[in-house]
Formats: C-alpha cells, sequence, structure tokens
C-alpha cells in the first residue's frame, strides 16, 4: 500500500516538492484516490506514482545543523522511525559516544566514527567537524548495512555545516556517572549469579515472527516468569534481523559482541538492541523496585503488529520462581501467590485489626467520660446537717 502525504504541512509538502520528493494517497476501491478535493485541486504531487520513504530530522527534510568549528556540540538522537533501521556515517567529523538509549557509558570519551540506531533506539554523542570560514558541510548519512541481517535505509539524512572560528581547541576529559541507581547496578563477572535464566530466540524456528517460540497470545498468557529483587539473565538470539525491545528495565551487555564494533561494549546498557554483525547476545538485568507484567518485542512495528510481541511476569522470589516456558509448562502465576506477599498481606491484616480494635477503644473510653460528666451534672446536693456541738 503506498503511503498518503495530505496530512503533512504545506511548507514540508512545498520543500519537498522542490526537492522532487514523491508521495501517493493510498487507493480506494476501482483504484480511485478518495479524496475529491484532491481531484478538484488539480494539484498533482498527490498523484506521482513512486512510492519512497520521506525522512524527516526534527521535521525537516535533510536540515542543516551550523556549529562552530572548535566547539564540541551534543548530538542526541532519537530513532523514530517503525521499520528500517540507521547505521549513521559521519564522515570526518569527530565522533565521542556519551550514552545509549538514555543511559551513560562508562568510558567517555568512546571514538566511534559510525552509529548504530535500530527502531526506538536512542544515542548520546559529541561532535566537532572541521570548518572553514565560509562554511564546511558535513553530510550525515545512513549506509548499507554491513551484515546479512536486516537491512538499513540508505541515503542522506542532514548536514553540519561547520564555520571555523577563533580559540583552542579544547579535549574531552574522561568521566563516567558518579554512581547508579540499584537498577543500574553492574551485573558482570563470575561475582554475580544470575537467579533466573532464559532464552530468547527472535523469529527463529517454523514461524519468523516468532519471539520465544511462540506469537502473542493475550496479555495474560506470560512466556517467562522472573524472581523478583533478582538478577536475570536472558540469552538472545536472532538480533541481525530483529531489534529486541525490553518494557521497565534496561539490560546489560556481558561480553563484547563479534564484529568488533566500538559502539557496542560489554557492560553497555540498552533497552533496544540490535546487532547486524553478531546475531546472539547474553543480557542481565536486576528485578528491582516492580511486580506484575512487563512487555519486550520486536522494535520493528510491523514485526509486533504481525505477533512478535509477548507478556512476562515478575511474581515469587528466589530461583522457584524462575520459570523460562510458562506457555509451554502451562502454569498458572498469581501476583499474589508467592509466600512473601502473603506473609506481609497477614502483617498488615493484623496490624489494621490492632489499630482498630484501640479506635474503637478509644471511643468507648470517650462515650463513658461523657455519660460520668452528665450525671454528676444533675447529682442534687444535700441540705448541710447542723453543726455539731
Amino acid at each position: 500500500m503506498k503511503q498518503c502525504a495530505r496530512n503533512l504541512p504545506l511548507p514540508l509538502l512545498t520543500q519537498a516538492a522542490q526537492a522532487g520528493t514523491s508521495f501517493a494517497c493510498s487507493l480506494g476501491a476501482g483504484g480511485k484516490t478518495p479524496i475529491s478535493n484532491i481531484e478538484a485541486s488539480g494539484d498533482k504531487l498527490f498523484e506521482s506514482s513512486p512510492s519512497e520513504d520521506l525522512w524527516l530530522v526534527n521535521g525537516a527534510v535533510q536540515p542543516v545543523l551550523t556549529v562552530a568549528s572548535t566547539k564540541w556540540h551534543r548530538l542526541r538522537l532519537v530513532m523514530a522511525g517503525v521499520s528500517d533501521w540507521l547505521f549513521l556515517d559521519f564522515g570526518s567529523c569527530e565522533i565521542a559516544l556519551l550514552a545509549k538509549d538514555g543511559i551513560y557509558i562508562d568510558d567517555f570519551p568512546r571514538w566511534v566514527s559510525r552509529v548504530s540506531l535500530p527502531p526506538g533506539g536512542r544515542a548520546d554523542l559529541v561532535a566537532r567537524c572541521p570548518g572553514s570560514e565560509e562554511g564546511t558541510n558535513h553530510t550525515i548519512a545512513s549506509l548499507a548495512s554491513p551484515g546479512q541481517g536486516a537491512k538499513s535505509f540508505v541515503g542522506p539524512l542532514f548536514s553540519i555545516r561547520s564555520v571555523r572560528t577563533e580559540g583552542p581547541k579544547e579535549d574531552l576529559a574522561p568521566w563516567r556517572p558518579p554512581s547508579r541507581p540499584t537498577y543500574l547496578q553492574d551485573l558482570r563477572g563470575d561475582l554475580t549469579t544470575p537467579d533466573c535464566a532464559c532464552k530468547t530466540p527472535m523469529g527463529q524456528g517454523v514461524h519468523t515472527r516468532w519471539i520465544d517460540g511462540h506469537l502473542f497470545e493475550g496479555p495474560k498468557k506470560y512466556l517467562h516468569q522472573w524472581p523478583r529483587d533478582a538478577v536475570a539473565e536472558r540469552e538472545l538470539s536472532g538480533l541481525d534481523k530483529h531489534s529486541f525491545h525490553q518494557h521497565t528495565w534496561p539490560f546489560q551487555l556481558q561480553s563484547n559482541p563479534a564484529g568488533k564494533d566500538p559502539y557496542f561494549q560489554a557492560g553497555d546498557w540498552h533497552d533496544t538492541y540490535q546487532n547486524v554483525l553478531d546475531s546472539q547476545a547474553t543480557v542481565r538485568f536486576s528485578t528491582v523496585d516492580f511486580a506484575g507484567p512487563e512487555v519486550v518485542h520486536c522494535h520493528a512495528l510491523a514485526h509486533t503488529d504481525q505477533g512478535m510481541i509477548g507478556s512476562e511476569i515478575v511474581s515469587g522470589w528466589g530461583r522457584e520462581a524462575c520459570h523460562c516456558d510458562l506457555l509451554g509448562e502451562a502454569k498458572a502465576v498469581s501476583l499474589t501467590a508467592d509466600e512473601r506477599s502473603q506473609s506481609l498481606l497477614f502483617v498488615a491484616s493484623m496490624l489494621f485489626m490492632t489499630m482498630s480494635g484501640l479506635l474503637v477503644g478509644m471511643i468507648r473510653q470517650v462515650v463513658r467520660s461523657a455519660r460520668s460528666g452528665l450525671a454528676d451534672a444533675s447529682y442534687s446536693a444535700l441540705p448541710e446537717g447542723p453543726a455539731s456541738a
């Protein structure tokens, strides 16, 4: 089905028309567009036949960012596309990775020349580009995928125009976060033993949209059960063709992937991960501060719509609460089934009953005091007797 651009703003349509970009609206029954006002207007832009991808950066087609050549500039990238992924090349610019998926890395500045952004992926970069007095343009484009898996978008996206300025060039100082919250503590090494370890293959088996061997069966049909307050380990596969996204907790890469791409290093945190040079990855995460359902899916949303999404449940404590194939086991899971939850509920009930008893006792004491005061006020005093001799 061809894409329809009737809802795009007029300035963008005008700019696209000047650049030769083509649009087409979906055809209705009989092959005719159902938008009668377009036919009446005689606007030929909507009747162009090629269906091309339209990529916008900050709402514009191939915008130009003007910067000073001696300064470092922070770029915060969000891949908001729903299908293809981006393999960004920055040419002769100096690029240092600062964060991925909103989480700072430990070894800034990490020098990279290319950035991999799957659908839903984010990256924070620090950039500096050589310039000239009149300004030097650096085209930032997405290149063809270096692997055999999912295909990337190929083409220019935006430009950095670097103008030469006076002043010294500053070096980037090493930096790392001084502290991290509980859910981002380092989980690598033999000293950290996972309480639960499960496999999550993506698109493998009979159906190319399977996740862990299943299509989506409903919000309460759970793939895995993870214990609460635990270190969970997940062995992913099929990552060269699919972008794995996990809600609630980010996960940490446990080893350097194949391909020697400096963008991916052991210890990095992601919530969306795809690597066309290595189809497998072992990751860990901490199930802290939350219990209940959580969602995993392929972030290529067309794959998600075809069933590549699943629910998981975080419930119970300890290794006995680890189950890697709940659909295969047909195991019913209750959010209040674990013993500690039942114990806490019992203690809370006892406290409530005790406080209720104390409150009732206080009310009774107040009522008794009030009645006693009324009785004293209505008592008639006897007259004084004769004085004693």
